[in-house]
């Protein structure tokens, strides 16, 4: 756990004291040699890593599982190649109540996670950018679960809000909204690719979803495309009058009445592969016992 901190060497401190020895420092970046839970003690308001352009947030390369748990961290500023926020690699953290902001990499500048089934989990992942490929999250050979998020304002030249290689993720409950790229400003799924989307809302919908070479975009009925009417000003909760207060559950996720649907081709965007109409998931065959390359943290 950590409190509000004013600069490195406080938060040093605290979170070793909290942590233990399976936590060390290489300047604001984190490398967990094995499963250990950091959550700030009031959330992510009053615990802040400012990497101050330089470096990331975290960064799990050591085979880490569910077990490594960070819960409640905002982190700004942010400037890596491979992600300004969280780098995973090899690893599938449990990612949850953050929020990234304010970062910027050549790839995935918000997140990316290469080899990994990380679940991510009521993040705010907004206002990052990257000069050449994902702004909010870039997906390469990972089966993540992404849930309760928003993920906004992000910038790129190809996916802006999400940006899929060789993955097959599911989304629940989430929300694209203002994300800008070239190519698939919310969503670009390509290379042997499955993105499965439900109760969530999306700029656009599926029209705009580059869906590139043999991929499949999965689209479920109860998806929305309503202006989710953020109260703004760098809040993104969401305001009095937004449409989604009408399509919440008793959870609070964007909800409405699941209907299944034969799958079949709803048309083809931008690329070659296929939207789907809710139904059966075309799981790709993954091929876990083989050595992938990786996509390096430099």
């Amino acid at each position: 756990m950590c409190s509000p901190f004013s600069d490195f060497q406080t938060t040093n401190q605290r979170l070793e004291h909290k942590a233990g020895r399976f936590v060390y420092f290489t300047d604001v970046t984190l490398h967990y040699l094995m499963a250990i839970r950091l959550q700030s003690e009031n959330g992510p308001a009053t615990c802040i890593i400012d990497c101050e352009g330089a470096g990331r947030g975290f960064s799990l390369w050591q085979g880490e599982t569910a077990g490594t748990i960070i819960d409640g961290f905002t982190i700004i500023n942010g400037n890596e190649g491979y992600s300004g926020g969280i780098y995973a690699a090899n690893s599938s953290p449990t990612i949850r109540n953050c929020v990234i902001s304010g970062c910027a990499a050549e790839y995935g500048a918000g997140t990316t996670l290469s080899v990994s089934d990380a679940t991510i989990t009521n993040c705010t992942i907004v206002q990052n950018a990257s000069n050449i490929g994902p702004g909010g999250i870039f997906l390469y050979d990972s089966d993540t679960a992404i849930t309760h998020c928003t993920i906004a304002d992000n910038t790129a030249a190809s996916g802006g809000g999400i940006f899929c290689i060789d993955s097959s993720p599911t989304v629940t409950n989430t929300i694209f909204w203002d994300n800008t790229a070239t190519y698939g400003a919310e969503i670009l799924i390509d290379i042997f690719s499955t993105l499965t989307i439900n109760n969530s809302d999306v700029e656009w919908g599926q029209l705009y979803a580059y869906v590139g070479y043999d991929s499949y975009l999965v689209w479920d009925l109860s998806n929305a495309t309503s202006n989710p009417l953020f109260v703004g000003g760098g809040n993104y909760h969401l305001s009095a009058s937004s449409p989604l207060h009408r399509r919440r559950n008793r959870r609070g996720s964007i909800y409405r009445h699941r209907r299944r649907h034969p799958a079949q081709r709803s048309g083809l965007r931008e690329g070659i592969g296929r939207i789907l109409l809710a139904g059966p998931l075309r799981r790709n065959a993954r091929k876990r016992d083989r050595v992938r390359p990786l996509l390096h943290s430099s």
